[in-house]
């Protein structure tokens, strides 16, 4: 079936096509590039979220609904580890900073949650909220990840703060709560949303090695690009033996990765409005929940048209709630 979701992603696959551009700078995980990246993952994840199993391209919404959130771990990941090695100081401003950007906006948009769901004689008590944000089901709709990224952010900062005099030790952590990851993954099938995401860690990995890899991605992309296919191609028909779901799902992230840094190896994105949506990502992780329960409760109309007033009310609260967030930036961080 044709849906507005159907309409919204070809419109973003055109809009991204057009922002391609030859990567000349043979940097891979540039500060722009990252940016409209999240802008892409952001509209990816609405679509999916809005979507339906009758529409036309649900298949591709689901497989895309899972990569991207481990390509925002591991580009997150990546971010606060780059940051950490240039800056002497990140270690005293890392907590300040984590709550400010997106702690406090995760808690005010609950509570927006918390006062819609008593409006429409939803009430939950204060204890009911925490308990479900501890058990990774927030009421805040579709923001599991939001609070696992919350409890990465956890897990770097522990790390930086025992290693911070010695910064090699730091990748060492990173790579053993990897390994711990991946052994629980293939070892017992087991991946509790509490353990160290692996694209996350991935992403720190990157970073501290960002130039011995770029050389050889540089040096061997088609080959590399080749054979990521195939093995994309591999674990969606789940054609390898004696492999569990938790291992498939973390090859299926982990080859996302890779087939994303491959791309970038050629292309740079460069796009006003992807830009744009970058700057409201956050925001619209939070609020497409909220959007989708008021259109589809007060809003009668036709699904193509409720769909449609989904996105445009989710980007208007977005927008509102990211004016909010950046004064509530310049007053208690100075930006």
């Amino acid at each position: 079936m044709f849906t507005f979701e159907t309409l919204a992603f070809i419109l973003l696959m055109l809009l991204t096509l057009f922002s391609l551009r030859p990567n000349k700078t043979g940097e891979i995980l540039s500060r722009k590039n990252c940016h409209h990246l999240r802008g892409i993952f952001a509209l990816i994840i609405i679509i999916f979220h809005v979507s339906k199993e009758t529409d036309l391209l649900y298949p591709v919404f689901a497989y895309l609904g899972v990569t991207v959130v481990a390509a925002f771990f591991f580009i997150s990941g990546f971010g606060l580890m780059k940051g950490y090695l240039k800056d002497r100081d990140y270690v005293k401003r890392y907590p300040w900073k984590r709550l400010v950007k997106v702690v406090f906006p995760y808690l005010i948009i609950t509570c927006v949650y918390w006062a819609y769901l008593t409006y429409i004689q939803e009430p939950h008590t204060l204890s009911e909220i925490l308990s479900r944000i501890v058990h990774y089901a927030p009421i805040v709709t579709y923001s599991w990840f939001l609070v696992s990224l919350i409890v990465q952010y956890l897990y770097f900062y522990v790390l930086i703060l025992l290693f911070r005099q010695k910064r090699q030790y730091t990748y060492y952590g990173a790579c053993l709560l990897c390994l711990i990851t991946f052994i629980c993954a293939v070892f017992f099938n087991y991946a509790d949303a509490n353990l160290f995401n692996f694209p996350f860690g991935l992403g720190i990995l990157y970073a501290w090695n960002e130039e011995k890899v770029m050389s050889f991605i540089k040096r061997f992309a088609i080959p590399l690009s080749l054979v990521t296919a195939v093995l994309i191609a591999v674990t969606q028909m789940h054609l390898i033996p004696f492999v569990n779901g938790e291992t498939y799902q973390l090859l299926e992230r982990s080859l996302f990765v890779i087939a994303l840094l491959l791309f970038l190896r050629f292309f740079s994105i460069r796009n006003t409005i992807l830009s744009s949506f970058g700057d409201l990502s956050l925001e619209i992780y939070l609020t497409q929940g909220l959007s989708k329960m008021i259109v589809r409760r007060f809003f009668a109309a036709s699904l193509f048209m409720q769909d449609a007033a989904i996105f445009v009310l989710c980007f208007v609260i977005s927008i509102v709630f990211h004016l909010v967030f950046s004064v509530m930036d310049k007053l208690l961080l100075g930006e």
